[in-house]
């Protein structure tokens, strides 16, 4: 039987967590400039930092006990690229390592993303065949309404490359499809987010289940909580239901930002 965390040393853990975090953040400012040629001008720029989070939950999926997410974002004009990350504070070896590159042109926004999450000690980052990489790669598309009032955002999702097959060894292809419409509530971001898959996934939600499948049913509320004059704290939380698996999440989060 492995050993687990004492109580102390995981609260020194995330003591030590919250104190780099807390420096990165205030040590890494704003980086931005602006490239001119002729008169056209490019801007670039990079933000960045971090989510802690009572629980990991993907798509209504359960993931990892609480964890910190690290994430960098740079774009340039219309592109952009994204790099994100997973850690549980306990360190059970529910590691995640994301990369993506996107395109956004009057509400479109297509991408690409490179997903990696075999966890600790499995030193296979850099293999890419097919048939035994850890790699999932999954092209996305989504837009939003034009309206104002309603910025309804509908998105597809679908892996296209890695150890996602069917019994018979043909690729599954498979996909999540997501609506997510934002409001205010008394000065409160809120959300609500409604996800299925389509059709069968073994890879993403073992069950019997062979057709549509309604899996993420998500509430979100954020508010910045005032510190000083001159910082405040993004706080959030997230009602979660699985209907598919019956299972249910309610999810603390406050976020550490640079921009």
């Amino acid at each position: 039987m492995e050993d687990r965390p004492s109580v102390d040393n995981l609260r020194v853990r995330v003591a030590l967590t919250l104190t780099i975090v807390l420096c990165f953040g205030a040590a890494g400012g704003a980086q931005e400039r602006s490239e001119h040629n002729g008169t056209s001008s490019k801007k670039v720029t990079v933000e960045g930092g971090a989510d802690m989070v009572s629980t990991f939950v993907w798509r209504g999926i359960y993931c990892a006990p609480a964890s910190i997410q690290p994430g960098v974002t740079v774009t340039a004009g219309t592109f952009g690229f994204e790099a994100w990350g997973t850690t549980p504070f306990a360190g059970n070896g529910a590691k995640e390592v994301d990369l993506s590159l996107y395109f956004e042109t009057g509400g479109f926004r297509v991408g690409v993303t490179d997903y990696w999450w075999p966890g600790e000690e499995s030193f296979r980052y850099f293999c890419y065949k097919k048939e035994v990489t850890d790699h999932l790669f999954e092209g996305s598309l989504s837009y939003t309404l034009p309206f104002e009032k309603f910025p309804l955002t509908i998105s597809w999702n679908t892996l296209f490359y890695g150890s996602d097959f069917k019994e018979n060894g043909k690729r599954n292809y498979s996909s999540y499809i997501e609506l997510n419409y934002p409001f205010m509530v008394m000065g409160v971001d809120m959300g609500l987010s409604a996800g299925a898959l389509p059709w069968a996934s073994p890879l993403l939600m073992p069950n019997d289940r062979n057709g549509f499948s309604i899996c993420n049913l998500m509430i979100s509320a954020a508010k910045e909580l005032p510190i000083t004059d001159k910082f405040s704290l993004p706080l959030f939380t997230q009602l979660i239901f699985n209907p598919t698996l019956g299972d249910a999440f309610f999810i603390f989060g406050l976020s550490l930002r640079f921009n």
